[in-house]
């Protein structure tokens, strides 16, 4: 028969905070700080955070930052730019698109790819259009690959605030309507005048692009400002 011993460190420390003596095991040493600094409880650190802004990230006494593990969603750099100037990012967005569909339409020269959703003998306008939707949805689920990616730490929340500003925000409603009827206008167009098409497929990827990106930005924004201080945990100085 074999016996299991379990260690218990006994030993007892003063949280350098609130002076009480305590088990080591509750609590933790978040710095440099040694001596009677070293330990801490993580409820008393992190009432002692909200104190003041520069307790909240690094210790005062050894500055150093500190390692939280917190539930925030951090904003890909691309949402960041996006945040700050959507003008620009679009346009550079509509440019990537415009060159890559090029690229794609000039490596098919034979259009093999576009004669699967279309008959032969169309115009050059309505055969780059088929590699322009090609090329937009490609690097749209690029986007939303990088948005789920992102939001990897806190997918439930997310999801379910989501769905809660398509009911509560009424300009998220109308942008979604307003995607659906280009839609509708763009598919009843392309049945009589082909060659003006593009003009609606780039209206119909800015309005999908700037639907996702500001709805993701304002649903990350959200759910941090809702994170508490007191749900992070911050981890032994290593």
């Amino acid at each position: 028969m074999t016996d299991y011993v379990i260690l218990i460190n006994t030993d007892k420390t003063i949280c350098r905070i609130c002076y009480e003596e305590d088990y080591i095991n509750n609590m933790i040493y978040p710095c440099k700080c040694n001596g009677n600094m070293k330990y801490v409880h993580p409820t008393c650190l992190n009432k002692w955070r909200k104190t003041n802004e520069i307790r909240n990230k690094k210790c005062e006494i050894c500055l150093y930052e500190y390692v939280i593990n917190n539930n925030y969603i951090n904003l890909h750099h691309i949402h960041l730019s996006y945040e700050k100037n959507p003008i620009l990012i679009i346009i550079i967005f509509l440019l990537l698109i415009f060159t890559s569909s090029a690229i794609f339409y000039g490596c098919d020269y034979n259009h093999s790819i576009a004669e699967i959703f279309l008959k032969k003998d169309f115009n050059i306008l309505l055969y780059y259009r088929i590699y322009y939707i090609i090329t937009f949805i490609f690097i749209h689920f690029i986007n939303i690959f990088i948005i789920f990616n992102s939001i990897s730490s806190n997918r439930n929340n997310y999801f379910a605030n989501y769905l809660c500003s398509l009911k509560l925000n009424p300009i998220y409603l109308y942008k979604l309507s307003l995607f659906f009827t280009i839609f509708i206008i763009s598919f009843l167009y392309s049945t009589k005048f082909y060659d003006l098409n593009i003009l609606y497929d780039i209206m119909y990827s800015i309005i999908l692009t700037d639907l996702t990106n500001k709805t993701h930005i304002s649903i990350t924004n959200d759910i941090n400002r809702l994170i508490d201080i007191n749900d992070e945990i911050i981890m032994n100085y290593e």
